[in-house]
């Protein structure tokens, strides 16, 4: 997976780099503003596609987001901008400035010129503290400083493929290493469980007590919470690379796994495993996805979205569309990230609608985990520790703090949220 490292811009030991000041860049003979210019989006010669509007800082868009509006083209803030200030196409005299919607002779209400703009050296992630820090993709400006809304925790060095929590003091954390890590202090300090030969992919809990890791040669492990595992025989040597289940309380009664060929595997919690419907279109390649609220259960795999009625006997195909993450708070309320940002809805009726469309920062960022907690409370995250969160209205980027590609949400509710990624780390949100 591509490991995109941002970090901070601090130009103030040397203002004076480039003929062009920032945020504008040279490009060919002209000094263009790379943050709005469409032609020139982020960088010179990086054209937005037809229909789609560049916005600070320097990232194409579908349409503006708020507060940012569309003129003539281009994303802007009407409190700042010189050539639309306060209203498009109203454009501030030579000499003056737009501060607060209106052209004054200097900036009002403690924002400073920082090359010609008035801007909010306290909150605005382009300008943080002075006109020359710019704060990292996964960071936000507050008070000056830049931050982020999650805290980091390393669990070690190799990649966190998955996680689960019951609640902030038994937190599981399944690395590429074999490792099954535990938490009893939010993630404060990990602990090897166990450790197999092989890379785990996936786990899930039932509750405290009842919980399920997956991995390469067939690998599936049980415990009950003691703090120890028992290997469970899979009856396959395949890789798995997902696991969920159906509990009743806090015990599984009907849980799934999914090899890398299709197979479908069935246990009603007691230990023992069969083999059930096989699903030729994985053909050695990975199930992204699974998840369900009974006897409803999605999968997705590289060209479809396939459902269950039956708890995982029978499969059809929903959707055909490859997908990355499947989420749902119940039946009726299911989410699902497909390549490339795309986020779709269904209300359980088997069809799917376009809920939004993630920014890719023009293709630079994929989306590759979705988790929430409930309707109006939904993640997705992915490449450069991007983060997006869906409160209801729209969905809004979150500063994670975490520069390494964020491979796995989880959480145990909307006060204790987790991610997993590249290098080890986990993130909690603050």
């Amino acid at each position: 997976m591509l490991n995109r490292d941002f970090a901070i811009v601090d130009l103030s030991a040397a203002p004076d780099m480039t003929p062009c000041d920032f945020p504008f860049a040279q490009c060919g003979a002209a000094c263009i503003d790379v943050t709005s210019d469409p032609n020139n989006c982020g960088r010179c010669g990086n054209a937005c596609a037809p229909g789609q509007l560049c916005q600070n800082p320097g990232f194409c868009y579908p349409t503006c987001t708020p507060p940012y509006v569309a003129c003539d083209g281009n994303c802007v803030l009407l409190a700042t901008d010189n050539g639309n200030c306060g209203a498009c196409g109203n454009a501030c005299p030579t000499g003056q400035l737009c501060s607060q919607s209106s052209c004054a002779a200097s900036c009002q209400g403690g924002l400073t010129n920082c090359n010609g703009t008035c801007v909010d050296l306290n909150t605005d992630p382009m300008y943080c503290s002075n006109c020359f820090k710019q704060c990292a993709f996964a960071q936000a400006c507050r008070g000056g400083a830049c931050v982020a809304d999650w805290t980091a925790h390393q669990v070690s060095s190799q990649d966190i493929n998955d996680g689960w929590a019951s609640g902030p003091s038994d937190v599981y954390a399944i690395s590429t290493s074999g490792d099954v890590y535990h938490s009893s202090d939010g993630g404060q300090s990990w602990l090897s469980q166990t450790q197999v030969q092989f890379i785990l992919h996936s786990i899930w809990g039932a509750g405290k007590g009842d919980v399920y890791v997956v991995g390469d040669g067939g690998t599936l492990l049980h415990s009950t919470g003691s703090g120890s595992w028992t290997a469970e025989n899979s009856n396959v040597s395949e890789r798995l690379f997902q696991v969920w289940g159906s509990p009743s309380d806090t015990v599984a009664t009907n849980v799934l796994a999914i090899s890398d060929s299709g197979l479908v595997l069935h246990s009603t919690g007691n230990g023992a495993w069969t083999i059930g419907q096989s699903i030729g279109e994985m053909n050695g390649q990975s199930a992204m996805g699974l998840w369900g609220a009974g006897s409803e259960v999605w999968w997705c795999g590289q060209s479809n979205v396939w459902r269950s009625h039956d708890g995982g006997n029978t499969w059809h195909v929903e959707l055909a569309q490859q997908a990355q993450s499947v989420w749902g708070s119940g039946a009726s309320d299911v989410w699902l990230l497909s390549f490339g940002g795309t986020v779709l809805h269904s209300t359980g009726n088997g069809s799917w609608t376009q809920a939004a469309q993630l920014d890719t920062r023009n293709g630079n960022i994929n989306y590759l985990a979705l988790w929430g907690t409930g309707p109006t409370d939904v993640y997705a995250a992915g490449w450069g520790g991007a983060v997006s969160h869906f409160t209801g209205g729209v969905w809004k980027d979150e500063a994670s703090g975490l520069p390494q590609t964020i491979i796995a949400l989880w959480g145990s509710g909307p006060s204790d949220v987790w991610a997993g990624a590249t290098s080890g780390w986990t993130i909690h949100r603050n």
